[in-house]
């Protein structure tokens, strides 16, 4: 969903219009109910050779019956796979070297999301989130060799190259859209995005790699979550 439509269908959620099929006894617990604390699971899938899977506590705080905020906080895990480089290699071989990242961060996150009753218990909502970590790791080298025998060529994995301390800065910003099952205490939930900007660095010893990122297409980021509303 581009940024437009996304702001668009958050003035619709913000703003309703039409007829709402909301009863009064639901209403009332909206009103009641203002925060909530719950849980969170988080997994991507991506056609880069990257995963940052999360896992966390969050809160959500409603200003009013349509808009509120949230706070959350947890562990996310980084596995990434770099492109490999050409390094050249003997005669009448051909040499390739990967880096293999993987690194658990802590992660903290802000977001704004407005909500519409769509059914009965079921709403429907979207959100913009912002959130960053730090964590730290390993970086391990993989060698790929290749070369002729007997007129065709063959490859080589050396997996045992030894292992480097990496260290890792993650920021994103995420649209999202989702449903929920909102009961008197419990709420069951799932939201996904398929838009993602983010900043990645990573340190290995001396030596440090950044890169500003916009995914659209081929990547989608899937949550569910379960919340206790206070």
């Amino acid at each position: 969903m581009k940024t437009p439509s996304l702001i668009a269908a958050m003035l619709t959620l913000t703003f309703p219009a039409g007829i709402h099929a909301q009863s009064t006894e639901t209403t009332t617990s909206q009103k009641t109910s203002t925060s909530e604390i719950g849980i969170f699971g988080q997994t991507e899938f991506s056609q880069s050779n990257t995963n940052l899977s999360m896992m966390g506590i969050q809160f959500k705080k409603w200003m009013n019956e349509h808009v509120g905020f949230r706070v959350l906080g947890g562990y996310a895990s980084y596995d990434a796979l770099q492109a490999p480089f050409f390094i050249g290699g003997a005669a009448g071989e051909a040499e390739e070297r990967y880096v293999s990242h993987q690194i658990s961060l802590g992660i903290l996150g802000v977001g704004v999301e407005a909500q519409r009753q769509f059914y009965k218990r079921l709403y429907l909502f979207a959100g913009l989130e912002l959130k960053g970590g730090y964590g730290s790791g390993t970086a391990d080298t993989i060698i790929k060799t290749a070369y002729k025998h007997h007129g065709h060529y063959e490859s080589n994995w050396d997996l045992n190259n030894g292992s480097g301390n990496a260290t890792m800065t993650y920021l994103d910003f995420m649209p999202s859209i989702g449903a929920k099952i909102q009961f008197s205490k419990l709420t069951f939930g799932v939201e996904t995005s398929g838009v993602m900007m983010n900043y990645t660095s990573i340190a290995t010893g001396n030596v440090s790699s950044s890169m500003t990122g916009f995914e659209m297409g081929g990547y989608m980021i899937h949550r569910g979550f379960i919340s206790y509303r206070l």
